[in-house]
């Protein structure tokens, strides 16, 4: 059997990491959800979407690295192969961020791949 997975939101937990980037830049209060949409509604809400989009590349370029994968999702992966099925890993992440410096989020994602998911 092929099994597509989604990267990100599937394989890959941005919550925290969202949440950090953006206490870091004082974007939203301590108080503030640490869930990635708690954040973009947030910044949406008080008008400053544009700092959420800019922080999307800087997050998925930059600090990639720091996201987390969901838990069970590697064990689930080796099972699949282990039975025999193929894995295929789908993104519809663009190359390049909307705004910000230009990081190559495709390389972001293959790197954080290589590094996080050993199986």
């Amino acid at each position: 059997m092929r099994i597509g997975i989604d990267f990100d939101n599937t394989i890959v937990s941005y919550d925290a990491l969202f949440h950090k980037v953006a206490r870091e830049r004082n974007l939203v209060p301590s108080s503030a959800p640490v869930n990635k949409v708690a954040v973009r509604d947030y910044l949406r809400r008080i008008g400053q979407e544009e700092h959420w989009t800019e922080m999307q590349g800087y997050v998925y370029g930059s600090r990639m690295d720091e996201a987390l994968a969901y838990e069970g999702v590697a064990d689930f992966i080796r099972h699949a192969m282990a039975a025999g099925h193929q894995i295929f890993i789908v993104s519809h992440k663009t190359r390049y961020p909307f705004l910000g410096p230009q990081y190559d989020l495709h390389m972001a994602a293959r790197a954080w791949i290589k590094h996080h998911m050993l199986w």
